[in-house]
């Protein structure tokens, strides 16, 4: 997992792989205002612009965790509590679900919990499980982009 600023991201290039792309899109100017829903890019990556109210503090989520794609989760306004988990302590996951490239959880025994706020990313590999979403102090609004990109396996 890496939480970091979103003008260090071109420190990461070995790391992410595709992250060319990344930047290339974050820097547009038009992406602040595109709508929400799936852009497809190259080589299989693909950008997920969203905009959710975070959950509320006490509210459970599920974990989740991907083998195909490596998540790279860009917030450019609000902020949320993500959780981090290695997928090796997920209690009784659900099985793999190959078509949506995701493993559930309800708990993990090993965790924490990050803050990511407007103008941060933080990056999920497929050993790291993670519960995005969540609000840090009261529910608020999110604009962020969840980047996929495959991870070459």
């Amino acid at each position: 997992m890496i939480l970091d600023e979103l003008s260090n991201l071109a420190l990461y290039k070995t790391a992410l792989g595709d992250l060319v792309q990344v930047q290339a899109f974050l820097s547009s100017p038009d992406t602040p205002s595109l709508p929400t829903g799936r852009v497809d890019l190259k080589n299989g990556v693909y950008a997920l612009v969203q905009e959710f109210t975070t959950d509320a503090p006490e509210a459970e989520r599920k974990w989740e965790a991907h083998r195909r794609f490596i998540d790279v989760q860009c917030v450019l306004s609000g902020d949320e509590a993500m959780g981090w988990a290695p997928v090796a302590e997920l209690v009784e996951p659900t099985p793999y679900n190959p078509d949506k490239d995701v493993v559930l959880a309800l708990t993990a025994n090993k965790s924490c919990e990050v803050f990511v706020r407007a103008g941060q990313f933080a990056v999920f590999f497929p050993e790291d499980a993670h519960r995005p979403c969540r609000s840090v102090r009261s529910p608020v609004e999110v604009r962020k982009i969840v980047f996929k990109v495959p991870t070459g396996a």
